[in-house]
């Protein structure tokens, strides 16, 4: 069978700007960017992952709820999202909407304003920050507020698993603006939870990447705040500091794979990682 290769578009298609390529160091795997700041589609796509489940998880706002609302002015920005209640009659009279789903998506907007720190900071969609990396910032930071939105470029990279990429990136992202004023604003609308602090260090020196499916764990969230729980760190590709990688597709050529028998990184199936480190349910 002919396999044909898509031609990798070289303007965005919402916005018409110049598009860039980027490879993950680690991974490998090649990501599109749209270089405009103010590109609606990035725009809409920030918003959906601001409400994700791993990060602000606000229920009751799917991507076409999201769409409708920034199309009818509702939302225009993060903090827009804490102050729907200034529209209650206006979404209460949209199609497909009423009372009850109103009430609904006030209500879970409400619970999120309970949050952890390394929630919120997954949730602002700073580039190459996903939600263990984010986590692997606030705990070296003690999870203090103040210390973490303004760390600098040389103690992020010093920490193990976090690179000059992300640490550049994580910098520049708190040193703009625009994004400073946002945040700021947004920590008013907000309760920073306590995370939970480690009892049973017995994984401290330890860095997990966790992918794939599980059968005996609940879901590969409780694998991770297993991990967290014990000390250990999470990230979400493999790289020379990575201690172990946990998957039940022990054999696959996948990336994470390939690039744990290229470091000579242990691969675990989920029964081994439970074998090995005795863990009890």
């Amino acid at each position: 069978m002919e396999v044909k290769m898509l031609a990798i578009p070289r303007t965005c298609p919402a916005c018409g700007q110049p598009t860039t390529v980027y490879q993950d160091p680690n991974s490998g795997v090649l990501t599109l960017y749209c270089g405009n700041p103010n590109c609606p589609a990035k725009g809409n796509r920030i918003l959906e992952h601001f409400v994700a489940r791993d990060a602000m998880n606000i229920e009751g706002i799917s991507s076409s709820t999201l769409n409708t609302f920034v199309e009818m002015g509702f939302i225009t920005d993060f903090v827009s999202i804490f102050h729907l209640d200034r529209y209650a009659e206006e979404i209460t009279y949209l199609p497909g909407f009423g009372v009850k789903s109103y009430n609904n998506i006030l209500a879970a907007v409400d619970k999120a304003r309970n949050v952890k720190i390394s929630n919120l900071i997954y949730a602002l969609g700073i580039p190459n920050i996903g939600l263990a990396t984010a986590k692997l910032i606030c705990k070296s930071f003690n999870y203090d507020v103040v210390r973490i939105l303004n760390a600098e470029y040389d103690e992020l990279a010093e920490i193990p698993g976090i690179g000059g990429v992300v640490a550049s990136n994580f910098v520049e992202y708190f040193a703009d603006p625009v994004n400073q004023r946002e945040v700021t604003d947004l920590l008013k609308e907000v309760n920073i939870q306590p995370e939970k602090q480690d009892v049973d260090a017995s994984m401290s020196s330890l860095t997990f990447c966790v992918t794939g499916d599980v059968y005996i764990f609940p879901n590969r969230r409780a694998v991770k705040d297993y991990i967290e729980s014990h000390g250990g760190k999470l990230t979400g590709s493999v790289s020379r500091s990575t201690s172990y990688l946990i998957t039940n597709d022990t054999t696959s050529g996948s990336n994470k794979n390939k690039a744990a028998q290229k470091y000579g990184i242990p691969i675990l199936s989920e029964q081994d990682f439970i074998k090995k480190f005795n863990i009890k349910f």
